[in-house]
């Protein structure tokens, strides 16, 4: 049987975050040799006295790493897939999350799917 994907998210104990679909790259954003995208994600966190991991997913070229700030700490992430936890913090607010995207030297200028996907799953 073949679920759909939302089912498969929830039975993995999974939520998956929205974010852009495309993103756009520029003659200066090669110049420059990356991309800086603010506040381009929202984690719908809350403080239900519950840990968290955030599970990254890079999704490939013309990326090289990304760079996510927004969370206690910036996550660097220049493999297929990183996660980190999140402990309990008394006074919990939504993360806004925002990246840098690094580009390879084979980077051209257009719009490409989003390079990254992120889930939060809560820690028992």
């Amino acid at each position: 049987m073949k679920l759909d994907r939302e089912t498969e998210l929830l039975l993995a104990g999974l939520e998956e975050i929205r974010y852009p679909s495309t993103i756009t790259l520029t003659d200066r954003d090669l110049n420059l040799g990356y991309v800086e995208v603010p506040a381009a994600t929202q984690l719908p966190i809350e403080n239900d006295r519950t840990a968290y991991a955030v599970i990254f997913n890079r999704l490939g070229s013309p990326f090289t790493e990304v760079i996510i700030s927004g969370l206690v700490q910036d996550v660097q992430i220049v493999s297929s897939q990183t996660f980190i936890c999140q402990s309990y913090k008394k006074k919990l607010e939504p993360a806004e999350l925002s990246y840098r995207f690094v580009l390879s030297k084979k980077a051209r200028p257009g719009e490409y799917p989003w390079p990254i996907s992120l889930y939060l799953r809560p820690l028992p």
